[in-house]
């Protein structure tokens, strides 16, 4: 072969590498936007989030870590701050097939929330967590994370007697 031979087969190798890596790209990308679009759907669209979750429900959780840390999450979250009963049996549905081996993911989760409640009725904020109380009890019973729902409730039936001495203290402070 002639060195202008070696040169157009280099060239030519070149090319479809540069072919084969804008593919990959592409592929790559096209599977993030995707995957970016179902968890911003999944932030306030009660039919988008009914809809996800009937999928799951449907075909399985996604065997990838981080992608089913993002659904398991979002899919807590909508439960507790949407009040569509149709849209938390969607929800319900999907958790149900949660994958057993992965269970412990679950109650990390609900224990997080749980911790985010706690921490904010713990301030000196008249925040009302009663229907978020409610809502995360559900979901642990749901979910059998006795301890979890456990807790939810004891905060749940506290909660008036709480805000009361609150009231009690501010107006006797005025």
């Amino acid at each position: 072969m002639k060195p202008s031979d070696w040169i157009a087969l280099l060239a030519a190798v070149i090319a479809l590498s540069s072919l084969a890596v804008h593919m990959l790209l592409r592929r790559a990308d096209k599977r993030e936007a995707k995957h970016t679009s179902i968890i911003t759907a999944l932030q306030g669209d009660k039919a988008a989030v009914g809809y996800e979750a009937y999928r799951i429900g449907r075909d399985g959780w996604p065997p990838n870590p981080p992608e089913r840390a993002q659904r398991r999450e979002a899919l807590c979250l909508a439960f507790i701050f949407e009040r569509s009963d149709r849209t938390s049996a969607m929800v319900h549905s999907a958790m149900r097939r949660y994958p057993d081996a992965h269970h412990a993911e679950l109650e990390k989760t609900l224990h997080h929330l749980y911790v985010i409640f706690e921490e904010a009725q713990e301030l000196d904020v008249d925040f009302d967590l009663h229907r978020g109380w409610q809502r995360l009890a559900m979901l642990a019973r749901m979910l059998k994370v006795p301890h979890i729902a456990e807790a939810a409730t004891q905060r749940l039936s506290a909660w008036p007697s709480q805000r009361r001495a609150r009231e009690d203290q501010a107006s006797r402070s005025s």
